[in-house]
């Protein structure tokens, strides 16, 4: 109860501060959207429909160019959350407490992720009105979606200790985003042996199955399921292994 609690605060904090910062939400969207006209446009991602069987190519390009928007924000909100409370003094706080760190962040999580949303069902919207795509979400595919936020939160803390330790590394989130973008399904079938089974490149082929009426066995999904933890606790060994050296060097008082 404890836990939840403390979750449900960060969340009410940071929900409220994201709202105070419209502009943000604007941004994001102007951003994202002309991304996604840009590449409907240009008819990426029209080899998915003979992947999948599915002749909708442009449904099956947005719920995978929708889910790594999600895993964008899992992976940025953690680094920059730690780097913005490093640099105001609180983190070492928070560090300090009873609650784990990486409990108390899923609250900060949380509230971006309801963010992303307004900004993906602004998307989703404009998609129907200019392109005719209608995107679907049945119970399954939210499930999938929510289990891949898992492991790339895990990613996430990850970036987030090389934040504690190394501080400066807006430039690698950046190169990270990208890569995922250009690296993984995102836009084609066909990833890079080294992303192939990581929870976003996992997740957008279970969905694409989903949306596209393909089977998935038992032992596919749960060899998802098990990635996705995987990836989120070490995640979590790494953030609390960079820590402790950054406790060692005397760095975490010092930004």
């Amino acid at each position: 109860m404890r836990y939840l609690r403390a979750i449900f605060e960060e969340y009410k904090i940071n929900i409220l501060e994201s709202f105070s910062y419209k502009f943000g939400i604007i941004s994001d969207i102007l951003v994202f959207g002309i991304l996604q006209v840009f590449l409907f446009f240009a008819n990426t991602g029209s080899s998915l429909s003979s992947a999948y069987s599915y002749n909708n190519s442009k449904e099956l390009l947005l719920i995978g160019y929708i889910t790594w928007m999600l895993s964008c924000t899992c992976i940025s909100n953690i680094g920059g959350e730690m780097k913005k409370e490093m640099t105001i003094g609180t983190f070492y706080q928070k560090i300090n407490v009873a609650i784990p760190i990486h409990i108390l962040y899923i609250g900060k999580l949380l509230a971006s992720i309801t963010m992303q949303v307004i900004t993906i069902s602004t998307l989703i919207i404009m998609s129907n009105i200019l392109f005719g795509v209608k995107l679907g979400f049945n119970l399954y595919i939210i499930i999938t979606i929510l289990i891949c936020m898992i492991g790339m939160y895990g990613i996430g803390l990850a970036i987030g200790g090389f934040a504690v330790y190394y501080k400066q590394i807006s430039s690698i989130i950046f190169i990270i985003q990208l890569l995922l973008l250009f690296s993984t399904d995102v836009l084609t079938k066909s990833s890079m042996p080294l992303f192939k089974f990581i929870p976003l490149t996992y997740c957008i082929d279970l969905i694409r199955k989903l949306t596209s009426g393909s089977h998935i066995s038992s032992y596919e999904y749960l060899l998802y399921i098990f990635i996705c933890f995987i990836f989120y606790f070490l995640g979590v060994i790494l953030l609390k292994f960079m820590i402790r050296c950054g406790k060692r060097k005397g760095n975490l008082l010092h930004f």
